[in-house]
C-alpha cells in the first residue's frame, strides 16, 4: 500500500485532484476491514479468558488475570489503530471534492499516524499469539454448548453432511472431488448475506505452499484459527483473512489437510464481512466436510 501511495502522491496536483483523493480510499477501506478482523478475535479471546479467571482456581487466576491484562492493553493497542484508519477513510469521505493541494498536509499528517499504528498493532499481535493459542483451547473446553439444530444435506458427489438451520436457503453442488454450499439471506432492510463453504484438491501445490502464499499476500491480514479436532482431521493449518474484490470486503476462512497424494482445501467465503458469527458456523461445517471427505 505504501508504494501505491507515494506513486499517487507525485501523480497529484495534475487536473482532477479530487479524483487523487479519493484514489487512496479503497487501501484503507480494505485495511481497516482486515483490521476489524484482529479486533474481533482479541475481543472474543478477551472474553473467554475472563469468563474462565471468573471460575478458576486461585492457583490458576493469577495467570489468567495475567492474561487479561495482556489481552486489554493489546486490544486497546488495536482498536487505537483501527479507529484512525477509520478516521481516515471519514476524512475521505468528507473530502471527495477536495483538490490534492488543500488536504495534503492532513493526509501526510493522518498517513504518518497510521503507519506508526500499525507497525506497533502488528508487534502486539505477534506478542499475543503464544497467549491466545494457549487459551482458546482451555475456552473450548470450559463449556460444550449444545449443538445447534442442522438440517440434512446431500452433495452430488454422494457424501452427505448437516447444513447449520439459518434463516436462510442453503444450495448444494459440486463434482466427484468437490463439494459446495452456498448460503444466501435476504432481508428487506438490510443487505443481503452471502457465503459458500468449498472443500477441493489442491493442485499444484502443498498445504506448506498455500500457507506461505497467503504470508506473501501483503494485502490480507491472515488471523491463525485454532480449531477442535484439527488433529483428528489432520489440519496442517487454519487461517482467516479479508478479500476486497472492488468495494466488496470478503470474510475468508481456509482449512487446509495434506494428504499422501493430493492436499485438501476448505474455504468459508461470507458477505458482508462484518458477519464474522456466520463465519464461525461455515468453518464448523467445514470441518464436518472434511471428515465426510476422509475416507
Amino acid at each position: 500500500m505504501r508504494l501505491a501511495w507515494f506513486v499517487m502522491i507525485a501523480l497529484a496536483g495534475t487536473a482532477h485532484a479530487d479524483k487523487k483523493v479519493q484514489g487512496f480510499k479503497s487501501d484503507f477501506v480494505h485495511e481497516a476491514a482486515g483490521c476489524q478482523v484482529q479486533t474481533n478475535g482479541i475481543t472474543r479471546v478477551l472474553a473467554g479468558a475472563t469468563a474462565l479467571a471468573n471460575t478458576a482456581e486461585p492457583a490458576e487466576r493469577d495467570e489468567l488475570e495475567h492474561d487479561i491484562d495482556q489481552l486489554t492493553r493489546g486490544l486497546a493497542q488495536e482498536k487505537e489503530y483501527c479507529d484512525e484508519v477509520a478516521a481516515m477513510v471519514a476524512f475521505l469521505d468528507a473530502n471527495a471534492n477536495a483538490s490534492y493541494r488543500s488536504v495534503e498536509r492532513e493526509l501526510d499528517a493522518r498517513y504518518s499516524k497510521i503507519v506508526k499504528l500499525r507497525a506497533a498493532a502488528k508487534k502486539v499481535a505477534e506478542e499475543l499469539q503464544p497467549t491466545t493459542r494457549k487459551l482458546i483451547p482451555r475456552m473450548a473446553r470450559r463449556t460444550e454448548p449444545a449443538e445447534p439444530k442442522r438440517a440434512p444435506g446431500k452433495f452430488p458427489s454422494g457424501r452427505s453432511v448437516e447444513l447449520p438451520a439459518l434463516a436462510g436457503t442453503w444450495q448444494l453442488s459440486g463434482t466427484s472431488t468437490t463439494d459446495t454450499a452456498d448460503y444466501r439471506e435476504v432481508s428487506p432492510k438490510l443487505p443481503a448475506i452471502i457465503a459458500s463453504a468449498t472443500t477441493r484438491p489442491l493442485s499444484g501445490a502443498t498445504c506448506d505452499q498455500q500457507r506461505k502464499a497467503l504470508a506473501r499476500d501483503e494485502a490480507a491480514t491472515v488471523v491463525d484459527l485454532d480449531l477442535p479436532r484439527a488433529k483428528q482431521l489432520g489440519i496442517a493449518w487454519a487461517a482467516r483473512y479479508t478479500h476486497r474484490e472492488q468495494t466488496t470486503a470478503h470474510l475468508v476462512s481456509v482449512v487446509c489437510v495434506p494428504g499422501k497424494d493430493t492436499s485438501l482445501l476448505a474455504t468459508a467465503d461470507v458477505v458482508p464481512a462484518e458477519r464474522s458469527e456466520l463465519a464461525d458456523e461455515l468453518v464448523k461445517l467445514m470441518l464436518r466436510m472434511i471428515a465426510a471427505q476422509k475416507p
